[in-house]
């Protein structure tokens, strides 16, 4: 199963109570990619290691687990892989986005779930990453969209603080998407269970 009413609802109550935990990460994160995007190299080279660490703090947020600042650094003791994970990534989406927005966003939603994998598998190299999250995800970009669509109304909501409101929203989507990592590893594993039986 793959609901995203669902999704949302346990992410609400994950940061019931520790909500600042996230906003914390998050706005910090969003901060430094910010300064980070001012530059190319910066864009390119140090994106990588900070989305690895930001999507560390979501998957030990989701499963329980405290979240320190600290982490959203972790990336960087691993620079070159995560580095390439977050290079690759981005190169891939813009040349599908070539071909339009719609194989753009296809993809976009198809890689979503690399960190989370690479957190997950120390093991796995960058291309790994990307393949295993493309496997992840297979029948599912329909419902990751929808996931991602439903947010739009307090995107929208957040235009009218002048983006500020974008600040106090991070936290619920990335505990969504974390939430989402979870449900389709359950599937998968059920997946498989199915076939070996």
């Amino acid at each position: 199963m793959f609901s995203c009413s669902d999704l949302k609802a346990k992410a609400r109550a994950q940061l019931n109570g520790r909500y600042g935990m996230m906003l914390g990460v998050t706005f910090i994160y969003s901060l430094i990619v910010g300064l980070l995007s001012s530059t190319v190299a910066g864009a390119l080279l140090l994106a990588g290691p900070m989305m690895f660490g930001l999507y560390w703090c979501v998957a030990a947020f989701v499963r329980g687990n405290s979240v320190g600042i600290e982490k959203l650094f972790c990336g960087f003791s691993d620079f070159a892989r995560t580095m390439l994970l977050g290079l690759m990534y981005q190169i891939y989406i813009f040349l599908w986005s070539l071909l339009f927005i719609i194989p753009g966003i296809i993809k976009a939603l198809e890689y979503s779930m690399a960190f989370f994998v690479m957190v997950d598998h120390p093991e796995m190299d960058w291309k790994q990453c990307l393949t295993e999250s493309s496997r992840l995800t297979n029948g599912y970009k329909g419902k990751l969209f929808l996931l991602q669509l439903s947010f739009i109304g307090w995107y929208l909501l957040s235009i009218l603080t002048c983006g500020i409101g974008t600040i106090f929203l991070m936290p619920y989507v990335y505990t969504a998407m974390g939430n989402a990592y979870e449900q389709l590893k359950a599937n998968d594993f059920a997946r498989r269970q199915a076939y070996a039986g």
